[in-house]
């Protein structure tokens, strides 16, 4: 009881000194100066990973490839490879920042000429049913790239996905599993917004998916071990944590290496990181000036024998002001 009144009544004197209030200021400015580097600082030379994104070189790039399929392909298929070449070059001439804006309108962009080069397979005097059909695809996918929303595309895919199994080109469980993942999609805006704010979407929905795959099997095959019961709990939290970041549109923290999957948690690992370094610093150097004063100061003032004369051992009274 005496041990916890001595280190109340530091306390009460370390609050009183001119240095703690000091501190005080001194970690109030600090708050202050790591939000604004953080709010305002220009990250913009940080280079951003290009991994399927298009940009007027790539397209360009495309363009000459399929140039190239175009002066080797039969007299009938030129006209479609054409086709890919002026969606490439009107994308170019309407700005593919536009156009190109989301995740699903580049992939988008990317099924038009598959299902383009899949047209070109088609024989129009043998099967002209399937070769208008695939035309109406890609009629679908090309209003998508330029005036559909999200939800059009996800539409889209639902309805392959029901034309897949009515041809019996899928099973019932395949069929459940794929519709059920484009609900999810939808759920969670996976695809819906720009590349970099859909890069920790993706990855967080493939690990569910692969914790999932975990949980019913038992076993890590990626590390070859079996799965103990307190592994599972761990693996369930790990799932309801990114559920819940997906839910609620929050970006987990990022490193250095891995800023291209989400600014925002790029920017909150760095205030992370600028904040438990401050932390530090701000803290030695309280440590510091109460360590240095504590016992010479009331030394100075002739206050340490008042503490003296109490029936306390002095390994108590200097343990109390550690503490």
């Amino acid at each position: 009881m005496n041990f916890i009144k001595l280190v109340i009544n530091e306390l009460v004197k370390n609050l009183k000194k001119k240095s703690t209030l000091i501190f005080f200021i001194f970690s109030i400015i600090a708050i202050i100066v790591s939000c604004f580097i953080v709010k305002f600082k220009d990250y913009s030379y940080m280079p951003k990973s290009e991994t399927g994104i298009m940009n007027e070189s790539t397209l360009n790039m495309w363009i000459d490839l399929n140039e190239l399929r175009k002066a080797n392909a039969d007299e009938e298929d030129k006209e479609l490879y054409q086709e890919i070449i002026d969606l490439y070059k009107d994308i170019i001439e309407k700005g593919y920042q536009n156009i190109l804006n989301a995740s699903y309108k580049n992939k988008a962009l990317s099924q038009i000429v598959t299902e383009t080069q899949k047209l070109c397979d088609i024989d129009k005097d043998k099967h002209y049913n399937d070769y208008i059909k695939q035309k109406e695809k890609i009629n679908k996918l090309k209003y998508i790239l330029y005036n559909g929303t999200y939800e059009d595309y996800i539409g889209f895919n639902k309805e392959q996905i029901e034309n897949d199994y009515k041809s019996e080109l899928i099973n019932l469980d395949t069929y459940n599993a794929k519709i059920k993942e484009q609900d999810i999609f939808l759920e969670y805006g996976i695809d819906k917004y720009s590349l970099e704010d859909t890069y920790w979407r993706t990855r967080l929905y493939n690990e569910n998916q692969s914790i999932d795959n975990k949980i019913e099997t038992r076993i890590d095959f990626q590390n070859k071990i079996y799965i103990t019961d307190e592994r599972l709990e761990h693996l369930q939290e790990d799932k309801l944590i990114n559920t819940y970041r997906l839910k609620n549109n929050i970006a987990p923290y990022y490193t250095d290496t891995q800023y291209h999957y989400n600014e925002q948690g790029y920017m909150r690992y760095r205030y992370n990181s600028f904040a438990n370094y401050s932390s530090m610093l701000f803290v030695g150097i309280l440590i510091i000036i109460l360590s240095a004063s504590t016992i010479a100061e009331e030394k100075s003032k002739g206050t340490i024998k008042f503490l003296l004369i109490n029936p306390n051992k002095r390994y108590k009274i200097l343990l109390a002001k550690i503490v």
